[in-house]
């Protein structure tokens, strides 16, 4: 299987327009007055952590654990890219931002993020040995770190073994190749009722997975220099997938407010429940379905790009601090 990162996706065009709007780029080291190696005391704010599982409870709890004298607000919302430039431009800085790796490099072009190659000498952490080098690579602008990368997630395409059977539908017909194929077993197992979806035959996760499909289906994100190549017309191709797929199911904006409805990590989740025949999943989910083991079957297909090749790529979040973050050293050391 052929693994390729997706390194510096540009933010939405409203995120882009405050981030003109509220630095120059480029410019002075945010980072360059902080004392990384300062004793870390007073009170850390944290943002993006989300329904955090087992794992990650059990890690916010060791490294409060780690820092008796830091006192740590979480505020566990969701990561916004656009309420993340408009609290940069109102002076609402959180010290610790959890992010997808995706946005990483746009923000440090534009001077939002601080550089952390201090806050490793710091710690004594040589990114280079710590991650993958590609992960790195993710987090990486002009020469500088400016995040602490976490995970390392190909997916694939989980499939609902009780709905595809019920449906008459074989794993082999879930081949994004095969556009015309994918769509005749969609309809075979997609229900609903007045125009909104109550069973999906594929979720491709389009917001989530976008870069899955537009790689594979032979497009490509930034040029070799990582410059954004958003308006390569060979980029066409993924979004019209993604657009025919969700267009079978009742649009763009019914799938996703079914999709939001799920209870992804709970007992009532889309597999228990039988809310997908199959779904774009990275390679962790099937530990978090091992709870309904006992009501569902799993089987997975790779994902196949436009030439019917198996074809992933590795994608992540991150830990960043923000330009005028107030505890920067107690952020670094957390």
């Amino acid at each position: 299987m052929r693994i390729r990162t997706l390194a510096g996706v540009v933010a939405g065009a409203a995120s882009l327009a405050l981030l003109t709007s509220c630095s120059g780029g480029g410019g002075s080291d945010p980072a360059a007055d902080v004392d990384f190696s300062a004793a870390p005391t007073g009170t850390l704010a944290a943002w993006g952590f989300e329904n955090a599982d087992d794992v990650g409870q059990s890690r916010l709890d060791f490294a409060a654990g780690q820092l008796p004298d830091v006192e740590v607000t979480l505020d566990a919302t969701a990561f916004d890219a656009q309420k993340f430039t408009t609290r940069i431009a109102g002076g609402d800085v959180p010290d610790v931002v959890q992010m997808d790796r995706r946005y990483v490099t746009t923000y440090a072009a534009q001077g939002l993020l601080m550089p952390l190659d201090a806050c490793f000498e710091a710690q004594s952490v040589d990114p280079q040995q710590r991650w993958y080098a590609n992960v790195v690579d993710d987090v990486t602008y002009e020469d500088a770190v400016y995040a602490v990368p976490q995970f390392y997630q190909p997916p694939a395409i989980l499939l609902n073994m009780n709905v595809l059977n019920e449906a008459g539908v074989t794993p082999e017909q879930f081949d994004t190749s095969d556009m015309d194929g994918l769509l005749a077993a969609i309809a075979k197992i997609y229900q609903g009722s007045g125009g909104s979806p109550t069973r999906l035959g594929f979720d491709p996760v389009a917001t989530g997975q976008g870069g899955l499909w537009v790689l594979g289906m032979g497009g490509q994100l930034t040029d070799d220099t990582g410059k954004p190549t958003l308006d390569d017309p060979a980029n066409a191709a993924g979004i019209d997938a993604l657009k025919e797929i969700t267009d079978a199911q009742g649009g763009y904006a019914a799938v996703k407010s079914f999709t939001d409805s799920f209870d992804t990590f709970g007992d009532a989740n889309q597999f228990a429940q039988n809310q997908v025949g199959a779904q774009v999943a990275n390679q962790w989910y099937p530990n978090v379905l091992s709870a309904s083991r006992d009501r569902i079957s799993l089987q997975a297909v790779p994902f196949r790009d436009a030439g019917g090749q198996p074809f992933s790529l590795a994608s992540g979040t991150a830990f960043v601090i923000p330009a005028g973050a107030k505890n920067p050293a107690a952020a670094c050391a957390w």
